[in-house]
């Protein structure tokens, strides 16, 4: 007996606490070609007496151009000539609902940038990522939530109170209880500050290493390039198995000011 076709369950894409839900989405400007920018987040301020006629001067920040280059996924589907017509549509809603995974999974490991860097000046450039280069928050605190405190507090300060961006793997945040509130899709701490849990995120340290790590940023922005669906014949169509198949591609980019990056282990053991 041979099934009838229904409806499949339709791809969706994981919501509350995403990274595609927390990120800015910028829109400016083109950056397929990578993009550059001078941090507005990073600056030194200082007090003084208003009775001191000479307050020491504040020195501005550094002229630092900060820069990321995109990379990109693809998704495949198959059908057989004798289905009909390739169902493009689902494979955009596979592209869409992958989208976040793919894009936080580079952001913490840098996989894709490491194999294939740009090349800046005649030299290789590896974009920046969150277990390369952040400053690892000592704590003799034990337990997940005082850890995560102090790692807030360490990015909070770093950032002159500006709002930061807590990344860490889904399975901590269970742990975390009632201490979070939602806004929308939005998880947030009693500072205002981002919980970002992505299904993308697997915990590893600096070094590669272990599942109980957590990161703080700087808000991060995503840019991402339309879904791109391959459906010329030629290229679909295998003629000695009389398949098609369809490629979904696109493009993005995934960027923080790394003035405020900091790291932490969670793990009992550390």
């Amino acid at each position: 007996m041979i099934a009838d076709a229904v409806t499949a369950i339709p791809a969706k894409a994981q919501a509350t606490g995403s990274l595609l839900a927390a990120a800015l989405k910028p829109t400016d400007g083109r950056w397929e070609n990578g993009l550059a920018w001078r941090s507005e987040r990073c600056f030194a301020a200082a007090g003084f007496g208003v009775c001191d006629p000479t307050p020491d001067p504040v020195e501005p920040a550094p002229f630092n151009l900060e820069s990321v280059y995109p990379q990109g996924y693809v998704i495949a589907d198959e059908c057989t000539t004798l289905g009909g017509d390739m169902d493009e549509a689902r494979v955009r809603r596979q592209a869409e609902a992958v989208a976040s995974f793919m894009v936080a999974r580079e952001l913490w490991t840098g996989t894709l940038t490491a194999a294939n860097p740009a090349t800046v000046d005649g030299s290789p450039y590896v974009n920046p990522s969150l277990d390369s280069g952040a400053t690892v928050v000592a704590s003799v605190a034990t337990g997940v939530v005082a850890r995560l405190a102090a790692l807030e507090q360490a990015a909070m300060v770093s950032a002159n109170g500006q709002q930061v961006f807590l990344h860490l793997p889904p399975h901590l945040v269970l742990g975390l209880g009632n201490l979070l509130r939602l806004t929308g899709d939005l998880l947030v701490t009693p500072l205002g500050n981002v919980i970002v849990a992505d299904a993308g995120y697997p915990g590893s340290g600096p070094a590669g290493t272990g599942t109980e790590w957590a990161f703080a940023t700087g808000p991060v922005a995503v840019r991402l390039t339309p879904v791109e669906v391959i459906t010329d014949m030629v290229a679909t169509l295998d003629r000695t198995t009389n398949r098609r198949k369809l490629w979904a591609r696109r493009e993005f980019a995934a960027a923080f000011d790394a003035c405020t990056h900091f790291a932490i282990d969670t793990s009992a053991t550390a």
